[in-house]
Order: structure tokens, then sequence, then C-alpha cells
């Protein structure tokens, strides 16, 4: 019983050691929706590859009053999940169909990696880095690559490609239909 009882003190030690470390890492800083081109909206056919799992969704993005939507429906069109972002405000809606939690945050860093300039990343307490050539963007946070984005364009059809390399993630985007709002 005694053995069982030092067993049971170290795992919940631990635990709260995990815990703690996980709730001191700091927010992820996210741009200011004020950085996007205003006003727009997007079909996208995603096809995501999540540490290991395989799913194929789509999602509807709008940008408008400097309210960014962002909903990720199933193959059945039914919604799964959507986020709401307006300035630093973010509002996560996730469904009982996903059963798997996406990094929500690191989904919207690169909808700004594709949408948004360059200078949209310099913005205060901000730790991130753009750094482009011939293949790909990169997105530096404290000097280490987070995101890679692999963009092409044959006619009409945009396809693109997002690397999530620290978090096992790489979601290949097609583009459907874009459309202005304005």
């Amino acid at each position: 019983m005694f053995r069982f009882l030092i067993v049971f003190v170290f795992c919940a030690l631990a635990g709260c050691a995990s815990l703690a470390s996980y709730l001191k890492s700091p927010p992820l800083a996210l741009p200011n929706t004020a950085s996007l081109p205003c006003c727009w909206q997007v079909l996208e056919q995603l096809d995501i590859d999540y540490q290991g799992e395989r799913l194929a969704l789509s999602s509807v993005i709008v940008l408008n009053d400097y309210q960014l939507t962002v909903v990720i429906l199933d193959p059945l069109g039914r919604r799964i999940f959507s986020v709401i972002q307006q300035a630093d405000r973010i509002q996560v809606e996730k469904s009982d169909l996903i059963k798997k939690d996406l990094p929500v945050e690191w989904l919207l860093i690169g909808v700004y990696l594709r949408h948004m300039p360059d200078e949209g990343w310099f913005f205060e307490h901000s730790n991130w880095t753009i750094q482009h050539d011939d293949r790909h963007t990169l997105l530096l946070q404290d000097n280490r690559i987070k995101v890679i984005l692999f963009e092409s364009k044959v006619h009409d059809d945009i396809t693109a490609q997002l690397q999530y390399p620290d978090l096992k993630l790489n979601i290949n985007i097609t583009t459907l239909l874009r459309q202005s709002l304005e």
C-alpha cells in the first residue's frame, strides 16, 4: 500500500510539473485582423495529415469588417469547428463531430501567412520573422522554423502546402473559389 502511495504521489507531482510547464508557455502572438487586406472570402479543399491521421476537409474563410472567420467543414459539409478573430479576441466553436483537437491558433497563423503582407508580422511583442526564396516562404519564431509555405498557381488554380515541423502537421490546400466582398 505504501509503495502504491509513493507511486501515486510521484505521478501526481510529474503531472503537476508538466501542467505547470504547459501553462507557463507564452501564448502564440497572433497578428491583428486589421493587417489582412479587406474584404474577401475563399472556399478551399484541405487534405490534412496531423500526427499520422489523415483528414479530408474543406474550409470557408471570410474577412469582412476586420473580422476573420474560419469555418472547417467535414466531407458532408457539416461544420466541425469555427474560429472567429476580431483584433486580438478569438472565439472557437467546436462540434462533437471532430474527436482530435487541432491546433487552432496555428491554423490561423497559416491563414495569415498565405493572405497577409509581410509587414503585418511586425507588430508589438512579435517574435516572428519571414524569409522568402524561389521555392517557399518560411515563418520563424525566435529564429526557429515554425511554418513552411509552398505555393503555386497554374492558370486560375491556386494550391499551397503548409508544413508545421514541430506539430507533425501538413496541410495541402486547393483554392476552389475566391471572391471579393467589396
